[in-house]
């Protein structure tokens, strides 16, 4: 059952352009859906509202609340998902520094001074040096990956286990 409920979230560890593309899908999809809740006169629901922060503004906190620790449990019994789970992590740092820019600029805008604007591209590779090290310093035994997918060092889908996306051009 924990095995399916990360295949149903799987698109937090694609590779990041592939991760990026599902979550525009998913917010328009959202907005879409608010759109006939504001045509029908009633509320609309969380998330879905085009005139509020969308989907890819709350994704740190899925992340932080549901895609880490399912992840990371299933990981820790069954070692062939650890890629799955280090291309997570990757995608997971990459909204969070996007995050923290946004809240960056949105203060410098507040404060008329203009914003430093870190790299999501620095982010991503701090994070996938940090699980590199964590690795390494827990003795992680290296698992299959395939370099030219994923980020991260060739974090990739390991053999057998497919994540939805594979192969539709998403």
């Amino acid at each position: 059952q924990v095995a399916l409920k990360c295949a149903d979230i799987g698109n937090l560890a694609q590779a990041l352009p592939v991760h990026s593309r599902w979550v525009q899908c998913l917010e328009e999809e959202f907005y879409l859906q608010g759109d006939k809740e504001k045509e029908a006169g009633i509320p609309v629901s969380p998330l879905f509202d085009r005139d509020k922060p969308g989907a890819s503004k709350s994704q740190p906190g899925f992340f932080e609340f549901v895609g880490i620790p399912l992840i990371k449990a299933f990981a820790s019994v069954f070692q062939p998902a650890r890629p799955f789970l280090d291309q997570l992590m990757v995608n997971y740092h990459h909204h969070k520094a996007e995050a923290d820019r946004r809240k960056l600029e949105e203060a410098a805008v507040a404060g008329g001074a203009a914003a430093p604007s870190p790299s999501p591209t620095a982010a991503v590779a701090a994070a996938a040096a940090a699980v590199r090290s964590q690795e390494a310093a827990a003795g992680a035994k290296p698992v299959h990956t395939d370099s030219s997918q994923g980020a991260a060092g060739g974090a990739a889908t390991p053999p057998g286990l497919l994540m939805a996306g594979d192969g539709d051009g998403i």
